[in-house]
């Protein structure tokens, strides 16, 4: 079953040329499955040229598939001698590939829980031949089991997998539940005949080359499971996230020859969903890290209740420790009157170091206590003396900062709340160049899609930049993602609502 095993886990990484018109993999999936995802093994058209595009640009693999191809004819050879991709398994191999978890839930002899691989077959006798083929070659012995009219191998010494052909149009590997699992879903109910998985997919973009449906509750407690946390904190933890994980998430990924996306949709509940802010575009032209936040305040209102109510340690008193530190009233003075937000940064080194937080306020007065309470701190930590309020502010303060320039500066101009440092906030209000008018912008919003409103731009050399300048540069992990990162040139995340659905879409530019 270890030979048998190696075959379907890694033809599943297999990349090649083939079309993408593949039969339902999530027919074989019960409809409660907690995880799936499904992947295109074969790519073709626009599609191959987009991998190869990427592979060949990013980590210089101008022939993905064909490193695969032989990366698995050499597993074979060593398994199974006398077989390879090209005459035993491409003639039966379909077009997509998946996995699902029926539980996460861990045992002495599942300590993986429950899962199972899914290969499309063409020609179901072909590879349930291959597989009796590879298995006479493995030193453990399996048994020959039937479940329902199916047939399959069982190999008690390697863990209790199960490997068989389902329904004619898969090969399974998988524990013996999850196998038998499969061989129920395609008799009877299954993922595929779910509407809301089906919602979830379909609002995904056409032919990705990747998908997933996950229930992030489920996924979220076997994590707390395996940390072995007490049953308080777990609780604590979840409650932290009620809402964001009561429905499935579906993600896709897809690419061009110039770029790659991460496309997600869930149940839209967060206040602002989807909604676009004005405040991104108006933001500094040279920006090289924007975002906005719609209706920011309703959205903290949430998470601040959350937090409060989640039995964390001290979560409770949490208002009460803020009013006896600031004098503050978190949802009196700050939160009531938040609206939308947003924030940039400028410049990567000193001199020339700068960034700002803005935000729309329901009553030009209201953030008052908050910059005054703001300059007492600033004042008590820096050790600094402050002025009155900027230029063009009608509240707020001015604070001289040694080797910055321009220093700080916190006011209210009309309805607008603004704190900046190393700049003014004349320059951040009104800028001679926005953010909206850089060109490099306008290219990363044309790769995300007219119908997504943009929420967060990062130009990933700039933040590399700084990393480096921090010391990141001599972390090991650091120093291995970052050559390929440096390929790539922005990163633009935006969202959308369509009929209840929260739609967000993460895309990454190469560099010219």
């Amino acid at each position: 079953m270890q030979s048998a095993g190696a075959l379907v886990l890694a033809v599943g990484t297999l990349g090649g040329c083939g079309n993408d018109d593949g039969d339902e993999l999530a027919s074989l999936v019960p409809p409660d499955a907690p995880l799936y995802a499904e992947a295109l093994v074969r790519p073709g058209g626009d599609q191959l040229d987009a991998i190869e595009s990427l592979t060949d640009r990013v980590a210089g693999v101008e022939d993905p598939g064909a490193q695969i191809v032989s990366a698995l004819d050499k597993e074979l050879r060593a398994d199974a001698p006398g077989v390879s991709y090209e005459e035993d398994v491409e003639p039966w191999l379909g077009d997509h590939a998946a996995i699902f978890v029926r539980s996460f839930e861990r045992s002495a002899v599942r300590p993986e829980g429950d899962f199972a691989v899914l290969l499309e077959v063409t020609d179901a006798d072909a590879a349930g031949d291959l597989v009796d083929r590879v298995a006479e070659e493995d030193p453990e012995p399996e048994v020959k089991r039937s479940y329902h009219g199916t047939d399959y191998l069982y190999a008690k010494d390697s863990g209790g997998f199960a490997v068989g052909v389902v329904d004619s149009s898969a090969l399974v590997l998988g524990t013996e539940m999850a196998f038998k699992v499969a061989v129920d879903a395609a008799e009877g109910e299954s993922l595929a005949a779910s509407s809301e998985y089906d919602r979830g997919i379909d609002a995904l973009p056409d032919e990705p080359l990747a998908s997933a449906w996950v229930d992030p509750d489920t996924v979220v407690q076997a994590g707390l499971a395996n940390e072995n946390l007490p049953r308080s904190e777990a609780g604590a933890i979840k409650s932290l996230f009620a809402g964001s994980l009561s429905d499935p998430v579906a993600l896709g990924v897809s690419a061009t020859a110039d770029s790659a996306s991460l496309d997600m949709d869930a149940a839209a509940e967060a206040p602002g969903a989807g909604e676009e802010s004005p405040l991104l575009d108006s933001l500094p032209a040279d920006s090289w890290l924007g975002a906005a936040l719609p209706d920011l305040g309703p959205t903290l209102v949430g998470s601040f209740d959350r937090l409060t109510s989640s039995g964390l340690p001290g979560a409770r008193m949490l208002g009460r420790r803020i009013r006896e530190t600031t004098g503050l009233d978190l949802g009196h003075d700050v939160l009531d009157w938040l609206g939308d937000a947003a924030f940039f940064v400028q410049g990567t080194g000193v001199p020339g170091f700068s960034a700002g937080l803005i935000a729309q306020t329901s009553d030009p007065a209201a953030p008052r206590p908050l910059l005054a309470a703001v300059e007492r701190l600033a004042e008590r930590d820096s050790g600094l003396r402050s002025s009155g309020p900027p230029d063009g502010a009608h509240a707020g303060f001015t604070i001289g900062v040694p080797g910055l320039g321009a220093g700080a500066e916190a006011g209210v101009a009309g309805r607008t709340l603004a704190a900046v440092i190393g700049t003014t906030l004349g320059q951040a209000l009104d800028p001679d160049n926005t953010l909206g008018d850089d060109p490099r912008f306008a290219a990363a919003r044309d790769i995300l899609g007219a119908d997504l409103a943009p929420l967060i731009y990062l130009h990933l050399p700039s933040f590399l930049r700084i990393a480096a300048q921090g010391g990141a540069d001599r972390d090991p992990d650091f120093a291995r993602f970052a050559p390929y990162a440096a390929k790539f040139d922005t990163l633009l995340v935006g969202s959308r609502t369509d009929d209840g659905l929260l739609i967000a879409r993460a895309t990454l530019s190469l560099a010219p």
